[in-house]
């Protein structure tokens, strides 16, 4: 197992060192362990976001979900799939990726790895995903649980925790709880709500510590784009029919000065 250096202190950081190239529990079940519908929701939530930014960025990133991640080529099942991972540069687009094998020389080790725990199996995601990411070369990880399921172990459960690859080496655990954390992968902020239900489990990503400046999905821009335009129609027909009754009134004094001058 991965050796890890924690403090006595429940809020030290947890930094993995010494991490084995691979494990034999690393192998990957060929049965696909069911999601909920919270845990489906949060991830199409975070890929939303996140293909946005790269559109909006124009930046070489892959942005691929449950996508295998395998790094020993003699121990091909060995790895893990990631719900999401960005992939920087990406891949050749003409050629399918089934999986990501590190050993090719187009494959790099994602940038960033995000999981959702679920409820039936939260122990993979807060001890088995960040020794995996260690050991692979992931640059930062995100376990975001939503439902707060995690186990107690590393002081869990947490809604939120960060892991951050070290210049000399490790795999820190940088943050772990609530509060609005900084990824310099994306250079935002992180702001996590917890939530029993699928459509509160999100997220939120913003420019701004205090989450003023919120990313948006396209399909929120294209809401927002319709709303303003809808609103903006709104406003310039409303103009003009304040500008018609003003003409309308101003034509009525008229006459009405008119009719008084020739009885006079």
């Amino acid at each position: 197992m991965a050796q890890n250096l924690v403090d006595s202190s429940p809020d030290a950081p947890v930094v993995l060192r010494d991490v084995p190239r691979w494990l034999p529990e690393w192998a990957i079940p060929e049965v696909p362990v069911s999601e909920s519908d919270t845990h489906d929701a949060a991830i199409e939530w975070l890929r939303a976001l996140l293909v946005a930014w790269v559109e909006r960025t124009s930046r070489n990133i892959k942005v691929a979900r449950n996508l295998g991640i395998r790094w020993v080529r003699e121990e091909p099942r060995n790895g893990f799939d990631p719900d999401l991972c960005l992939i920087e540069p990406a891949p050749d687009a003409t050629r399918p990726l089934h999986s990501l094998r590190l050993w090719k020389g187009d494959h790099p080790a994602p940038r960033l790895a995000i999981e959702v725990v679920s409820p039936g199996h939260p122990y993979k995601d807060y001890i088995d995903t960040p020794a995996r990411c260690a050991a692979c070369g992931v640059v930062e990880l995100w376990v975001y649980d939503p439902m707060l399921a995690g186990p107690r172990a590393r002081g869990g459960p947490h809604l939120l925790q960060v892991w951050r690859r070290r210049d000399d080496g490790g795999f820190e655990r940088v943050s772990a709880g609530a509060e609005p954390v900084r990824s310099p992968v994306v250079n935002a902020w992180l702001h996590p709500r917890a939530s029993p239900l699928a459509s509160g489990a999100q997220l939120l990503i913003s420019d701004d510590r205090e989450g003023r400046e919120l990313w948006l999905s396209n399909e929120q821009r294209a809401r927002e784009s319709e709303q303003q335009a809808r609103t903006a129609e709104q406003q310039a027909r409303e103009q003009l029919e304040r500008s018609l009754k003003q003409q309308a009134e101003l034509e009525a004094e008229l006459r009405r000065l008119k009719e008084s001058t020739r009885r006079d």
